[in-house]
């Protein structure tokens, strides 16, 4: 064990994958548009509104996209079809969110294991990552199978925590759900909720404090305040020397592995930011700030 990994206090960092990761809403979107599409259904569903719900899956989206009229039955019939059309086209549109290459890179560079729990199909998680270079260096990834509970069943963290040697109580679980919130606190683990200023809403009424949105000063220890250091210079650096192109901003379709240097995203009105929940029970929420 590296030096740096001993003097912190965090054994691992894991991830949620959609909407925490990456921004995979304009693909999922695009699935369900093309199966009622093809069925003649009405409707559809937009990249804003599929942000708003691609972490609650494929059901969830179908249903809106329908415009509430198919039944389960109907969506569990139509489910082979999203999958297949999502996995030929999963990273047509999808994008690395800006605040991740420097948190990954900082966690590496401080010999800290990052890992992937995602109640996405296993075999799509895996396939996903693999387009972005900047998520080369994860060790564990997890998805949905059938021998694992999906979230907010703590199963899958416990086996990523194992996977890593890292010990539940010293490990951070990010994602974007009050599902993730839930799983990270039955995993006994800290959890830090990603998304933008206004989903604080989303967390219990717990402590909570505003992180940074590059790089959360949960994860600064006096291990490796050089490295962050190193990786915040990186990304503005990244920022002054990118070129932004007119109109509406999308990836570099057909280049793989993908460049994640995107423009820095908002959602609506908000910057996207970390937060801290402590589950402790302590009262109200901190003061945040914008970028």
């Amino acid at each position: 064990m590296s030096a740096s990994k001993q003097q912190s206090r965090y054994s691992a960092v894991l991830f949620d994958l959609d909407g925490t990761l990456l921004d995979t809403a304009p693909d999922l979107g695009n699935a369900a548009n093309h199966v009622i599409n093809r069925h003649g259904i009405p409707g559809g569903i937009s990249d804003q509104r599929s942000r708003e719900l691609a972490s609650d899956g494929m059901r969830a989206l179908l249903l809106e996209a329908s415009r509430g009229t198919l039944t389960a039955a109907e969506i569990e019939k139509l489910k082979p079809e999203f999958l297949t059309f999502y996995e030929e086209h999963i990273a047509d549109r999808t994008m690395i969110f800006p605040e991740i290459p420097a948190l990954l890179t900082a966690l590496s560079e401080s010999s800290i294991p990052a890992g992937v729990i995602t109640n996405k199909p296993h075999g799509l998680a895996l396939i996903i990552l693999k387009k972005f270079r900047e998520t080369s260096g994860i060790s564990a990834i997890i998805g949905s199978r059938p021998d694992i509970r999906s979230k907010p069943h703590p199963d899958a963290l416990l086996l990523a925590a194992r996977t890593l040697n890292a010990v539940p109580e010293t490990a951070i679980y990010v994602g974007d759900h009050p599902r993730d919130m839930e799983a990270a606190k039955n995993a006994g683990m800290t959890a830090v909720l990603a998304g933008d200023i206004s989903r604080k809403a989303l967390l219990p009424k717990a402590s909570a404090r505003i992180l940074s949105p590059v790089l959360p000063e949960i994860f600064r220890s006096s291990s490796f305040p050089e490295q962050t250091k190193r990786a915040r210079t990186a990304g503005n650096r990244r920022k002054r020397n990118r070129r932004k192109p007119p109109g509406e901003v999308t990836n570099h379709r057909g280049q793989e592995p993908r460049s994640g240097s995107s423009p820095d995203r908002k959602f609506g009105q908000t910057t996207r930011a970390f937060w801290y929940s402590s589950f402790t029970g302590s009262p109200g929420f901190s003061e945040m700030s914008r970028r």
